[in-house]
């Protein structure tokens, strides 16, 4: 049965993860997603151990600074990665989660301190060019990145199951205000349908950031409040529940396809969003 799927603003505890029943729906159905179509998801602790998985991983160009152990201080209570394994056990797939403070999100991405925290200083500042401050998260939000799919498991509609299945798994762990990403302009400007990934919003945040080894960069914030997360999982899970034998194939993007000519709330989602990728 589809849990209740108002979103009262008493949906809180005053302190401790949402009490809302949907973020525990929805990693469950995604769970059985992954199950049926012969995957099975794991949890790890963001370690040298996660960075080095990383930096094998077929088919992605850039690192993540912002997971290195060596550069933050993380642990199990604030980070976690997530991973999906096939039939054989090899892993196709990863995204991982860190918890932070966004009261100063604006300086710490002004100063690089997001990606490289205080061990690596730039002397030149980023610049930021936001001007929707009512996108800019505040309070405890979940930051994603580290997405990988191996490339022949791409087109099957993996990285919208374990995207997802991270912010929800973030919400149940966190006591959380919002959830955010940072993409590269390239991936955030494919004007794919944003269903993909569920993000309501991607706004030019940055110009000229530096990646070694590349040229630089326009960086694209991606975010959602609690509430739209818990209407995202609401709308997804019922997605789920009416297609009991979906797969995670060559055909879900069809499927997805499909939904959207049938469902007015997912049409209008879709609508000038670009298709993004948490993956750098």
């Amino acid at each position: 049965m589809l849990p209740n799927s108002a979103l009262p603003d008493a949906d809180r505890r005053d302190t401790g993860p949402v009490v809302s029943p949907l973020p525990a729906a929805m990693t469950a159905a995604l769970g059985d997603l992954l199950q049926r179509s012969g995957l099975r998801h794991v949890q790890g602790a963001v370690d040298d151990d996660f960075m080095r998985v990383l930096s094998k991983a077929d088919g992605k160009k850039a690192g993540n600074p912002e997971f290195d152990p060596s550069l933050h201080d993380l642990s199990a209570a604030d980070s976690f990665w997530l991973g999906c394994r096939d039939r054989n056990g090899d892993l196709v797939a990863t995204v991982a989660s860190r918890l932070l403070d966004a009261r100063g999100f604006l300086e710490s991405c002004r100063t690089y301190q997001l990606w490289y925290g205080d061990k690596i200083r730039f002397t030149e500042p980023l610049d930021i060019v936001l001007d929707r401050y009512d996108r800019l998260p505040s309070g405890a939000t979940a930051f994603m990145g580290a997405a990988w799919v191996r490339p022949d498991w791409r087109g099957h509609g993996l990285s919208w199951a374990l995207t997802r299945l991270g912010y929800f798994t973030a919400i149940r762990q966190w006591d959380l205000d919002w959830v955010a990403a940072m993409v590269f302009a390239g991936i955030a400007q494919a004007m794919m349908p944003g269903v993909n990934y569920g993000f309501p919003r991607s706004d030019l945040f940055a110009t000229g950031y530096r990646v070694p080894g590349f040229s630089r960069q326009n960086l694209f914030l991606l975010s959602m409040t609690l509430y739209e997360a818990l209407t995202l999982a609401a709308d997804d899970l019922r997605f789920l529940i009416g297609n009991p034998g979906l797969l995670l194939d060559p055909g879900f993007g069809d499927q997805l396809r499909a939904r959207r000519r049938s469902d007015p709330v997912a049409n209008e989602a879709a609508q000038g969003v670009p298709v993004v990728s948490l993956a750098s």
